[in-house]
């Protein structure tokens, strides 16, 4: 009797080892697909240089527009000889305006003026000349970021 019980216990578990490797097989090709970069550990670190277009770029020439009306409207405020803070919250940049210095060589009344300008894309220095039109809005002649 203890030599059939050897053997059914011998043939059951016989089933459950033919079972095993096959068990391993399929949890191994699953992963294999999550672990590609296995045979290839470089192409793990590589940057994905995938781009949509989806998203357009916002011109950068509206923000510059932006920065400079509000920057020859504080030049405007501005006195000669004090420091005049200024900023765009449509934009986000800022910066202070100084050496503002009046001139009336056109025949109406314009500013020299030096202004650093920080925003999102960095920070900078501009030289710059605004003039007050007949209607009173200060426009700007001149605006180069300084040498």
């Amino acid at each position: 009797m203890c030599d059939l019980a050897e053997a059914y216990g011998r043939e059951k578990r016989g089933d459950r080892r033919g079972l095993a490797p096959f068990v391993v097989v399929c949890v191994a090709g699953v992963l294999s697909g999550c672990m590609n970069t296995l045979s290839n550990p470089v192409a793990a670190l590589s940057v994905d240089r995938t781009t949509t277009a989806s998203v357009p770029d916002k011109a950068p020439e509206a923000e510059t527009l932006s920065d400079q009306a509000t920057i020859a409207t504080a030049v405007g405020f501005a006195k000669p000889g004090l420091p005049y803070p200024w900023s765009n919250s449509v934009t986000g940049a800022a910066g202070v305006i100084t050496d503002v210095a009046d001139s009336y060589a056109t025949g109406r009344l314009c500013r020299a003026f030096k202004t650093s300008r920080h925003g999102f894309d960095g920070i900078a220095l501009y030289d710059g000349l605004a003039c007050s039109a007949s209607d009173g809005i200060w426009v700007l002649e001149s605006f180069e970021p300084t040498s």
